[in-house]
């Protein structure tokens, strides 16, 4: 059973927006070394064809969510309606974040396999289509204010961040379409994706492909990714020179697509 937090964390939220991005009172779990902020990211789009998983939300889509949920309240709207608009707004939102997730989907081709020419559409009028989600769905920081960005077996060394893995996203994993296709955002939600088709939540043909992270702390690796840098030529202390996995990762998701395509 997957577990909801709205009813006994969303107050701050709800009351106060995005200054209360990080009130003590929204810690759904700690551990000797994290905190998980609650996020209301609780909607499963249980119609979705496409499943976008990164590691965990950031202060960006924290503070998002919460204006989103703030504002969504002063309409008064059913509860199911607040968390509908709190995903619009806040899922991969920023200003390097949601452009570069579009970026990806429409030059490799995941646009028009979803069936749109332009892959905003996904967050707007094509937004059924959609589902957004980490890993770690609640907020996770480490105990100087840092968002985690580590790697799987981090999470599942960490009481806290595991508990969220297990009781929050894989338990969603049944709530969604069978047939959706899911990408991961980096090293990190890849490993958490294989560990679930070995886990048998899903299965391995519902995994379409991995994207490069498109973070502002990213650097160069989103163009790496497309190929409008070859990574040959950055400079030799630039760390992205070392994700040589990359170019492999873009290929494949590209391949797939066509592959998916041809048959459909």
């Amino acid at each position: 059973m997957r577990r909801m937090f709205f009813d006994t964390h969303s107050g701050p939220a709800l009351t106060k927006g995005s200054s209360a991005a990080r009130d003590p009172r929204t810690v759904v779990a700690e551990d000797g070394k994290y905190q998980l902020f609650y996020t209301p990211f609780e909607r499963v789009n249980a119609k979705a064809r496409l499943v976008i998983v990164g590691i965990t939300p950031g202060e960006t889509q924290l503070k998002d969510s919460y204006d989103a949920l703030r504002s969504a309240a002063l309409r008064r709207l059913p509860t199911e309606e607040m968390l509908a608009m709190v995903a619009a707004g806040g899922t991969f939102s920023g200003k390097s974040m949601r452009p570069g997730l579009v970026r990806m989907l429409d030059a490799k081709g995941v646009s028009r396999l979803m069936g749109v020419d332009d892959a905003n559409l996904l967050w707007s009028s094509h937004s059924h289509l959609l589902h957004g989600t980490s890993v770690v769905p609640h907020a996770a920081f480490d105990r100087k204010g840092k968002k985690f960005n580590g790697s799987f077996d981090k999470i599942l060394g960490s009481v806290a961040m595991r508990e969220s893995f297990e009781l929050d996203f894989v338990p969603s994993l049944a709530e969604l379409n069978e047939d959706a296709l899911f990408i991961g955002l980096g090293v990190t939600p890849r490993q958490a994706l294989n560990w679930c088709v070995v886990n048998g939540h899903l299965r391995a043909e519902q995994i379409l492909g991995t994207m490069a992270h498109p973070s502002t702390e990213s650097g160069s690796q989103l163009d790496v990714y497309l190929g409008v840098t070859p990574i040959g030529s950055l400079k030799p202390n630039d760390p992205v020179r070392r994700r040589t996995y990359l170019p492999v990762w873009s290929e494949a998701l590209g391949t797939a697509v066509r592959v998916l395509q041809k048959n459909t």
